[in-house]
């Protein structure tokens, strides 16, 4: 309905045309308003014999022909000027009295002419010659006025054509007043110009605009489409580009304008297919470019007379586009798609100004040429369209860019909260035993040459308290006593609350050591009354030991277990009191100083090896998996047993180290022995430094993508003391949520608690060895049975640690216990062992690189 207005206008203006010719040879223009112009058409003479003759031509030489708008359209009885050659064609011209001055517009590409008036040659276009080696082509527009001294004159046009098309000269020839002429040439320059323009515009902001944001194709194409019309509109009309390059030959101009219009049309397909892919196919795209490409190669591979023969038969393909476009388009625009309305009523528009043009100049009717203006149309058109349809991608882009700008913020302050709980204790806010070791890391080494002091505080049968009056009232005694150090400590001195019912202070002094027991003996009476909680009174007392820096530790680790040695002596010496570190009183300290430095060394060293014990399937005897073991063979030293250096470990922080080479190791381990038993598992033992660092889950994740192991087929070992925190209980949950399986270790051994086991957290329990070892005993085997069968209540597997004899792996078999590890089988072997004897012996040994 839009094209309606359009179509009636255009039709409003029209008008069915009078020819000028009145008579055979004779033009005339005395009845044409000196404002108006008129084509070239009717029967004028055409001399095929005499060509640039000098003297005059009689009757006999001519023959009359009808000459349409556009002379490659004009026919002859015999054909006499043929496909190509040489002629010349004379009319008289009537003109009107009061016109003062004529005007000619001649405009061709590879024609040579001579334009004479009344015998006089007025101008020419290359060199007219009768033989294509004396004819000489040319390409331009130009413009003659001719000066009317009577109301009658003769014009000849003498015309060479061998090299381009068939006969005479391709455009029409226009004739009007000077003035008539000079506007009309002023005016297809200006739209020619003003249309190239837009087009260049157009072409380099939409092209532009995709290589910058590499989004939305179609803004690619359209440019690129623009880019070739107005590359071809520059070879066209005017012909600004010859105007502006005549060094360059009219055949390269021709090629630019036939291979402009041959790749236009795949550039447009890609335009339409990527706006609407649902309705157009990329293939047919392809097949147009494979088209397009073939007859552009053609055009500059072959002579003009050759690839001028291409265009009537590509004009088929045209057409095939435009049905196949329009029937497209129709699809999208009733399915409501964006831009497809658009983009049809703008493509008929410019059919219908390209149809009204083609119509015009074979005179069908009179009327404007508007194919300029439909052009324009059509590319304003695209580019308001391409422009909502980018604004409003934009506003998706933009709408899911703030979501995930505010996913990302809320997933940091997440990270943040998380990682503020790794170095933060939940309840009192103070920094935990992580951030006091790296703390006092930063301080030894920012500030070597200060001394200070640490101090830590335990409380005195704090259990008592909790046993007797809950957890409740003791966390809230742990957060008044937080409370009361923090106001009472100087504004430089850090308050720390680590495991349970101990603080650590880290105090700074001028360097007078005694002053540290002053002030923690004034600690100490910050607690000398009761401290009442609702109705009850409860006292507090605190054993307090100092070490300080430099002299009892030049390390965070050696500092530490000064001030720990400490507070034993203070327990040891009847609690309630300061104790200044003495190394002479603690040669054990020393000890695990020296071990905890040696371990340190061993774990750069890469000394620790991981060993593998077989876990059997109790009723087939088969090895479905092992438990990771990590040993030390320490060069000094010797072999070092895991329950010496693991606890060690734990108080210094070093566990972390240790667990992530034991995950790392056991991940590559399980990701090539699983390639011959998909099914194989390995156990990981997870201590407390792991979980309450809060890196085990990254950990994790990373191994498993890494590596690309099965998850369920990696177990994590949890012992039951790990379980009296929720943020273990959550980090367990989240760790299970990646497929990981959890077994509950040496049940029975610690703070047992059945409502775990009913959460579903765990899916296998591990029966402790000290069961099995007092297997012979009256009440071990009720105590194992009781067990096993729970278990299997709550749909949990059961592996039997600690199997050393065949009597017990029967007992076991008896009970259904699914599986079973101990020196029956094996003890804990090297990898490379293992994989020899339970994996694949045909292969090579497994070596941690």
């Amino acid at each position: 309905m839009r094209t309606l207005p359009i179509l009636l206008l255009i039709l409003a203006s029209c008008q069915k045309v009078e020819y000028p010719f009145h008579s055979p040879g004779v033009l005339d223009l005395r009845a044409i308003n000196e404002n108006e112009i008129v084509t070239l058409d009717g029967p004028i003479r055409f001399y095929s014999g005499e060509f640039n003759g000098e003297s005059q031509s009689s009757d006999k030489d001519y023959t009359y022909v009808q000459v349409p708008g556009a002379w490659n359209l004009y026919q002859t009885e015999q054909g006499a000027f043929g496909p190509t050659g040489f002629g010349t064609f004379a009319f008289k011209v009537l003109l009107p009295d009061d016109l003062r001055q004529l005007g000619i517009r001649l405009s061709d590409i590879g024609t040579a002419y001579r334009l004479y008036v009344d015998g006089h040659l007025i101008g020419q276009r290359g060199a007219p010659g009768k033989n294509p080696e004396t004819h000489v082509p040319d390409v331009g527009q130009e413009v003659y006025l001719i000066r009317a001294d009577s109301q009658a004159i003769e014009v000849r046009l003498e015309v060479s054509n061998f090299s381009y098309r068939k006969g005479g000269i391709w455009n029409p020839i226009t004739i009007g007043s000077a003035q008539a002429i000079t506007r009309k040439n002023w005016k297809d320059s200006s739209v020619q110009t003003l249309l190239v323009g837009i087009l260049l515009i157009m072409g380099l902001y939409h092209c532009g605009f995709f290589l910058i944001r590499k989004q939305e194709t179609s803004l690619f194409f359209f440019g690129l489409s623009c880019f070739l019309v107005a590359l071809r509109e520059l070879t066209l009309g005017p012909r600004l580009l010859p105007l502006l390059l005549p060094e360059i030959s009219w055949v390269n101009y021709l090629r630019l304008e036939y291979s402009c219009f041959f790749l236009a049309l795949p550039a447009f397909a890609f335009y339409i297919q990527s706006l609407f892919a649902r309705y157009f196919w990329k293939q047919i795209s392809y097949f147009f470019l494979g088209l397009s490409l073939l007859a552009s190669l053609i055009v500059w591979v072959s002579p003009p007379l050759f690839f001028t023969k291409l265009v009537p038969y590509f004009q088929y393909v045209v057409l095939a586009f435009i049905i196949y476009g329009i029937v497209g388009l129709i699809r999208a625009a009733t399915r409501q798609e964006s831009g497809a309305r658009t983009l049809l009523v703008s493509g008929i528009i410019m059919a219908i100004t390209v149809i009204n043009d083609a119509m015009l100049v074979r005179h069908f009717y009179s009327g404007p040429r508007v194919v300029a203006l439909g052009q324009i149309q059509f590319v304003i058109a695209q580019a308001f369209m391409l422009a909502l349809r980018f604004s409003r991608s934009m506003k998706r882009i933009e709408d899911y860019n703030r979501t995930i700008q505010q996913r990302n913020s809320n997933l940091m302050q997440q990270k943040s909260s998380l990682e503020l709980r790794t170095i933060y204790d939940d309840l009192t806010g103070l920094g935990n035993r992580s951030l006091l070791m790296d703390t006092l890391e930063q301080n030894i080494r920012n500030l070597p040459e200060t001394s200070f002091s640490l101090l830590l505080l335990n409380l005195d049968d704090f259990r008592k308290v909790n046993d007797s009056a809950g957890h409740v009232v003791g966390d809230t005694i742990l957060v008044e006593i937080s409370r009361r150090l923090k106001y009472q400590i100087p504004a430089r001195d850090q308050l720390f609350r680590l495991e349970g019912d101990e603080f650590a202070i880290i105090h700074w002094h001028p360097g007078q050591l005694r002053e540290a027991l002053q002030f923690a003996s004034r600690l100490r009476g910050l607690f000398a009354s009761p401290m009442e909680i609702g109705e009850s009174a409860f006292r507090t007392t605190f054993s307090i030991g100092v070490a300080h820096f430099p002299e009892h530790g030049q390390t965070p680790l050696m500092l530490f277990r000064s001030a720990d040695s400490a507070v034993m002596q203070a327990k040891q010496a009847g609690k309630n009191r300061e104790e200044e570190f003495d190394s002479e009183r603690d040669m054990e300290h020393r000890i695990r100083l020296d071990l905890s430095e040696r371990l340190e060394q061993a774990i750069r060293g890469q000394e620790l090896s991981l060993h593998f014990q077989p876990i059997v399937d109790l009723k087939t005897g088969r090895t479905t998996g092992a438990e990771a073991l990590l040993r030390w063979e320490e060069p000094e030293l010797g072999f070092v047993a895991p329950d010496v250096f693991i606890p060690i470990a734990e108080e210094t922080g070093q566990i972390r180290k240790l667990g992530k080479l034991v995950l790392q190791d056991s991940a590559r381990a399980l990701a090539r022995w699983t390639r011959f038993q998909p099914d194989f598992c390995i156990s990981v033992n997870i201590s407390p430094g792991q979980l309450n660092h809060g890196e085990l889950l990254e950990d994790l994740r990373s191994l498993i993508s890494e590596h690309n192991i099965d998850p369920h087929n990696l177990k994590l070992e949890i012992t039951e003391n790990l379980l009296l925190e929720d943020k273990n209980i959550s980090l367990l949950n989240s760790a299970r949520a990646l497929g990981v399986r959890l077994v509950m270790d040496d049940f029975g051994t610690g703070y047992s608690s059945f409502g775990y086991l009913q959460k579903g957290l765990f899916e296998i329990l591990k029966i402790d060895k000290s069961f099995l070892l007092r297997f012979s005993e009256n009440n071990a085997q009720p105590l194992i049975r009781a067990m096993v069968q729970m278990a299997h209540s709550l749909n949990m597997e059961v592996v039997a640690e600690g199997i050393e004899t065949e009597e017990i792996a029967e007992f076991l078999r008896q009970l259904d216990c699914e599986m079973g590890q101990g020196y029956l089988y094996s003890k804990a072997i090297p990898a490379e062992s293992f994989e020899k004897l339970y994996i694949d012996p045909s292969r090579p040994a497994l070596s941690r690189s």
